[in-house]
């Protein structure tokens, strides 16, 4: 439908050469001036007037086609000339340091037995992490293939061919056309079935990433993202692949600590003002990410600490303007960082946090901060104070009252 239209680069074409009127040099231009909000390029404007004009091609399946083109357009340029292709380096090495951790962890707990702590070591080890992006989305040529399958309207200014776009890809997903297509350009770290973890190029930028920013924020921020994504492999203990034969002792063990999240969770209120209604968490729905939260701080300071040992020994450079903090404290404060935000009471409202697999962001760092003895250390909270209370629930170590 679009095909006379389509103009191909030469082969001496570059993406900046001046005088280049290839669709790449087009579509990069566009998603340059973008690029501060990159993951939501291509879903801007879906009630945009090009709807209509769609409709008509929908059933040659195009949409599916450019959706996928204009992905890896993107993921191209942003990797190539906007972020360093060392960032992947440098998260990759946070990502082990925080696996090493993890392993130690496990040797902690004499609850687990012998050889379910073979297994999960194991499992852990053997789990790939697949960071950032893939080699060949540096791959020019790749790159300039894509360009040449995306429709450009020769009446249509760049915005109108990006809008042209994006309400195609909504159509598509809303009609439940076709096979809904993954990027790391989008900000969604998670873990695949307990087999890998995938942590996109599109979340390695501020809060959670910066690679000029200090040792603590790499380890508060993307470390701890890493380390609950791990987690994800073990947070249902007897539906996560135990080797068969497993005595079920270790697994009762757990029941019983992963109770206490629950409870937690399950206890928590939430009044708002604005509808005037009381909202209680489900610690059931928000097990797992309870789970998750809980130990993706521990194995991230863990793994924080160690690396700092070995990098400045017990003599870590302070902050420039933040010389009050102690380190410690400077990570807890970057995790905060991370997690903060603006929410209304409308996503408030109790259908949306009940049906929520994540608590509220607010409930979960308090809740994993309260639950971990070095924040209160940090922070020198009192004993039995709401951050420093006397039973924390701990699924990888022992419950512990002080």
């Amino acid at each position: 439908m679009f095909g006379e239209q389509k103009k191909k680069l030469g082969p001496s074409t570059r993406i900046h050469l001046e005088g280049s009127t290839g669709m790449f040099e087009r579509y990069s231009a566009l998603i340059r001036d973008a690029a501060d909000d990159m993951p939501n390029i291509a879903f801007f404007a879906w009630n945009n007037w090009l709807g209509d004009l769609l409709k008509e091609h929908l059933q040659y399946g195009c949409p599916s086609m450019w959706r996928n083109a204009f992905y890896k357009l993107a993921e191209h340029y942003l990797i190539r000339f906007i972020r360093s292709v060392g960032d992947k380096q440098k998260v990759e090495s946070v990502g082990e340091k925080v696996r090493a951790a993890f392993g130690e962890v496990f040797d902690e707990n004499p609850w687990i037995e012998k050889s379910t702590r073979k297994f999960l070591k194991k499992k852990l080890e053997a789990m790939p992490e697949y960071i950032g992006y893939n080699d060949n989305a540096l791959d020019f040529e790749m790159a300039n293939q894509m360009a040449e399958m995306l429709p450009i309207p020769d009446e249509m200014s760049p915005i109108e061919q990006v809008m042209f776009l994006s309400r195609a890809f909504w159509i598509k997903e809303n009609l439940d056309i076709g096979d809904k297509v993954d990027s790391t350009i989008l900000v969604n770290a998670h873990n695949v079935g307990g087999r890998h973890i995938v942590i996109p190029q599109g979340i390695l930028k501020a809060p959670f990433f910066d690679r000029d920013w200090p040792l603590e924020t790499h380890y508060a921020g993307i470390g701890y993202v890493i380390g609950h994504e791990f987690t994800h492999t073990y947070d249902g203990w007897e539906d996560r692949g135990l080797p068969a034969g497993n005595p079920g002792n270790d697994t009762d063990e757990f029941k019983e600590r992963h109770q206490c999240l629950i409870d937690e969770f399950g206890n928590i209120v939430h009044h708002s003002e604005f509808y005037n209604i009381t909202v209680k968490g489900d610690g059931m729905r928000q097990r797992r990410e309870s789970i998750c939260d809980n130990n993706g701080l521990r194995t991230s300071f863990r793994a924080y600490r160690k690396e700092r040992l070995r990098l400045f020994g017990k003599n870590p450079p302070k902050w420039p303007g933040l010389q009050k903090y102690t380190n410690d404290q400077l990570f807890f404060i970057s995790l905060a960082q991370g997690w903060c935000g603006r929410i209304s009471d409308v996503k408030r409202r109790s259908d949306d946090w009940q049906a929520q697999p994540h608590p509220p962001a607010s409930v979960r760092l308090n809740e994993v901060m309260k639950n971990f003895e070095d924040f209160a250390a940090a922070f020198k909270c009192p004993r039995d104070s709401p951050m420093n209370p006397p039973i924390r629930c701990r699924v990888w170590r022992r419950i512990k009252k002080h």
